[in-house]
């Protein structure tokens, strides 16, 4: 069973991201990894306006997405590429919310 069988068209799903406790070094490197990641599973349009300083200046960040797989599959992606360092620092939460 699919999970959008489950929610149908009644939410968007949506992602989390709070960098405040990412080392000010690594931040525009992450930040970077994040909006192509974000890029390779929704497409261009999803990052369009999207700058490295909106991942740094705007904690917690919410990035929408068109499916609940891509969010699923986006924490997924996250949790494989990145270090266990940054992952202890970098909080990634998935939210469904009603529309």
């Amino acid at each position: 069973m699919k999970v959008t069988e489950l929610f149908e068209k009644d939410y968007t799903p949506r992602i989390r991201i709070d960098m405040s406790r990412i080392r000010n070094d690594d931040k525009g490197e992450v930040s970077s990894i994040l909006r192509g990641l974000m890029c390779s599973i929704e497409g261009w349009g999803a990052i369009s306006g999207l700058t490295n300083d909106e991942f740094q200046t705007r904690d917690p960040l919410i990035l929408k997405f068109s499916s609940v797989e891509n969010a699923h599959y986006f924490k997924e992606c996250v949790e494989y590429y990145f270090s266990d360092d940054i992952l202890d620092r970098l909080e990634v939460k998935r939210r469904v919310k009603k529309a």
